[in-house]
């Protein structure tokens, strides 16, 4: 057949594509009405008995589908010849995926395109069709009156006559499969299909999906195509793709894949991370039955997306739907934290209601033994949860603005509150132990580790009075008491705490262990103990390492602290390879503008400040602060820090002018938050002093830097090399103001800890040698140049 060939009353016009199984025309219809469509006919070879008959069979089913999305199948015949011919609606349109990126459709205008596509296929599966080769190729776009129409064509061919898979696709027969292979489902990578079902169209959906979010599929095509026969159909059956948001993050192609989505390739991940990485590998589970049960379903799932509802295709839990009931009501609830605020607070209310009502359905002799083991019934944790659950919901909802709640609570007065109602001592021992734990958490994270402290403290007193001395809720709650302690400054204290961890490891699982390893190798740190961290730090590492891919939090976690040991022990190339390492881990992990990256961020330039690379670290320590400014509330302590980062380098630059800028914001915020023997306040002090001492101020510095001495003092071995770094500095302020003794004697006292616990040749202990060498050389040359008197004695007449 070839154009101008007449075939029944088609002419055909022109060749529009070839493949393996047939060609496709554009034909012209001369009777009994004019019009043009499209013809595809079978090649020879792919007319056997079998085809023929099924083809039959589905020109029926086909006959009964009427849906705009799907390109019609008008007739059907067989030539002179005798090979079929199927007679289909001509769409004039290019493939979806094709025309999303030159028209540089976004993310939400894709998923919109995608929805009615979802709704032909599930008309199809309602008339008893399965495509079985869903891909670009078969779905086209078209404009109708300006806007974009998408149409699924090659209904029932795919089923009924299909090239070899060698080729590209080949019809079913016992030991034959049907699909094109990037898109083909698992049950079809087999040798016997006979159990294909509605769900393999699902999975091509997802990888259609896919491919839409980030401009490749799942499994590499080339890959697929280089391998053999048996290993690419292995490869289908049980290689499990990256997430979408994953598959972006290490993609090379990220900035054109960005812009053909019409935005920045650092917000592209975070559009895609989260919901849309959960529907795509709902539809892409290797086991169907953990798909979405139906074409609807997952097209529901888009438009619950769309609409900011909650998607089935996340975790089904309670929290997930509050969260997105705050992101749909921005306005009615005060910040995400307030979340967590009321959260606390509903922990004990709940619980009281959980607790009145199992009461009442008991009768007493029950409710006397239930008395006698109330610490323990009451806080079910089950129960809790459940109740907790439910209360969240009705706590939330008293944020709506038509309930006139909206936002008059704070965070911080929701915690007090909390904390107010159980020092009035009528909760389960166990109830409160828990809600203290969660409240000594929110308050560390806003910066009032001073209230944390005491929340914990108790916590751990009622743990220990109702539980097992080996519970690993002592253990966890013993964890979370030692990190409050360090914050504190009470290092020695938080020592005590994490070797009485170790002591029980005995008990403990081998996640757990690793854990109270890491804590042990961070306060061997902050006590100076460097020699001890870091064979602990590196065994933590290799722990972390060894796991799976659910624990990278911790492994980056693992990965600064070694850093900073490194760091601590003038090991600096090792340290910052380890600085660059987490920071890419955390860029992978969590979207852009968290925290998280911010923390990266900082350890990194700390590395490369230690290094003299202020150019470098003053752009990273800029990142961090732009991060946390946005994503925390005003005057965090977290921007504290950051700011007294920027401080140090902008002074270390002669910058001075931006560093005092910088400083007074910083030592502002750190005066309202950290409680009055911080190391954070002391880190605040010293960089003030700093400033002030650069700016030729150095009387004005010293009582700053004395402030700042005392409290590491207090928090510190005596022999820590921070504390040397302080008295050096304040040396040089004494010196600055002609009190030599002083400066000398802090000047020996820093040269002294740094003989015993830094490194022959390291730069710091050099420099403090040295200082102390000049100060007693001077006190020397000033004392040879006094001028000396006799004394004189009267002599009596």
């Amino acid at each position: 057949e070839r154009p101008g060939t007449v075939i029944g009353p088609y002419r055909l016009l022109q060749q529009l594509g070839e493949g393996g199984m047939g060609i496709v025309f554009m034909a012209e219809q001369m009777e009994p009405i004019r019009r043009t469509v499209a013809l595809k006919i079978i090649k020879p070879g792919m007319d056997s008995r079998q085809v023929l008959a099924r083809f039959d069979a589905e020109r029926q089913a086909l006959a009964l589908m009427d849906h705009p999305n799907i390109a019609r199948v008008l007739d059907a015949g067989t030539t002179d010849t005798g090979r079929p011919f199927f007679v289909m609606e001509l769409v004039k349109g290019i493939p979806i995926t094709r025309y999303c990126d030159e028209h540089r459709l976004t993310i939400r205008q894709r998923l919109e395109l995608l929805l009615p596509v979802c709704h032909a296929l599930q008309h199809a599966h309602q008339k008893g069709l399965i495509h079985r080769d869903i891909k670009p190729t078969n779905v086209l776009v078209a404009d109708f009156d300006e806007r974009a129409v998408p149409k699924v064509i090659d209904f029932g061919v795919a089923k009924a006559t299909a090239q070899r898979l060698t080729e590209r696709t080949m019809f079913t027969e016992l030991g034959q499969v049907v699909g094109t292979v990037e898109y083909m489902s698992p049950e079809q990578a087999k040798l016997n299909q006979l159990d294909v079902d509605t769900r393999s169209d699902i999975y091509s959906l997802g990888v259609l999906l896919y491919e839409l979010l980030t401009g490749s599929t799942p499994i590499g095509r080339q890959r697929l195509r280089d391998a053999a026969f048996d290993e690419m159909l292995r490869i289908i059956r049980e290689e499990d793709a990256p997430k979408p948001s994953t598959r972006l993050s290490s993609a090379d192609t990220l900035p054109s894949v960005a812009a053909s989505r019409g935005v920045e390739p650092i917000k592209l991940n975070r559009l895609v991370r989260g919901e849309l990485d959960w529907i795509a590998m709902k539809c892409l589970e290797k086991d169907r039955d953990r798909r979405y049960a139906t074409v609807n379903a997952l097209a529901m799932d888009l438009a619950r997306h769309l609409a900011g509802e909650p998607v089935l295709a996340g975790a089904p839990s309670r929290v997930y739907r509050l969260t997105k009931f705050v992101s749909r009501n921005k306005g009615a609830v005060f910040g995400a934290t307030a979340f967590a605020a009321l959260l606390c607070v509903s922990s004990v209310l709940a619980t009281f209601g959980l607790i009145e009502q199992r009461r009442l359905r008991i009768d007493a002799d029950h409710q006397r033994t239930l008395a006698e083991k109330s610490a323990i019934e009451a806080t079910s944790q089950r129960d809790i949860a459940e109740a907790v659950s439910e209360f969240q919901l009705e706590m939330l909802n008293l944020a709506d603005p038509d309930r006139g709640k909206g936002d008059k609570v704070t965070v911080f007065e929701a915690m007090t509150a909390a904390s107010a109602l159980l020092d009035k001592g009528d909760t389960p021992p166990l109830v409160e132990a828990s809600v203290r734990i969660n409240l000594a958490s929110t308050f560390r994270q806003l910066g009032r580790v001073d209230l944390a402290e005491p929340n914990a403290r108790r916590a751990l007193e009622l743990y220990g009075k109702h539980l097992a001395p080996e519970h690993k809720t002592i253990r966890t709650t013993r964890s979370h008491y030692g990190a409050i302690l360090l914050d504190l400054g009470r290092v020695n204290e938080a020592a005590d705490i994490f070797k009485q961890i170790a002591d029980s490891d005995a008990n403990a699982d081998p996640i757990e262990r690793t854990k109270n390893r890491h804590n042990l190798a961070v306060i061997y740190r902050n006590i100076g103990k460097f020699d001890l961290a870091e064979p602990l730090a590196r065994q933590v590492l290799i722990d972390w390492r060894a796991a799976s891919g659910e624990h990278a939090r911790e492994l980056r976690d693992a990965l600064a602290s070694l850093g900073a040991v490194l760091q601590n022990k003038g090991k600096l190339v090792e340290a910052e390879s380890l600085a660059v390492e987490a920071l890419a881990l955390d860029r992978t992990t969590y979207p852009p503008g968290h925290v998280a990256i911010a923390e990266g961020l900082n350890n990194l330039a700390v590395t490369l400040v230690s290094q003299s690379r202020l150019a470098e670290s003053e752009a990273l320590f800029r990142e961090a602060l732009s991060i946390n400014r946005a994503a925390l509330p005003a005057g965090h302590p977290q921007i504290a820090n950051s700011l007294g980062n920027m401080v140090n380098v902008m002074a270390r630059l002669d910058r001075l002018d931006e560093a005092s800028v910088f400083n007074a914001e910083a030592l502002s915020i750190a005066r309202s938050y950290f409680a009055a023997g911080s190391p954070n306040l002391a880190l605040a002090l010293h960089n003030h002093a700093g400033i002030l001492l650069r700016l030729k101020r150095a009387a004005d510095a010293i009582p700053f830097e004395e402030e700042s001495l005392a409290i590491m003092r207090k928090s510190m071995p005596a022999d820590h090399p921070n504390l040397a770094i302080l008295l050096d500095s304040l040396g040089t302020m004494y010196a600055k103001v002609d009190r030599l003794d002083s400066a000398e004697a802090a000047y020996r006292e820093a040269a002294s800890i740094a003989r015993a616990r830094l490194p022959e040749g390291d730069l710091t202990r050099t420099q403090m040698i040295a200082a102390l060498d000049a100060c007693v050389a001077e006190r020397a040359k000033r004392a040879a140049t006094q001028p000396t008197t006799q004394p004189t004695t009267r002599r009596e007449k």
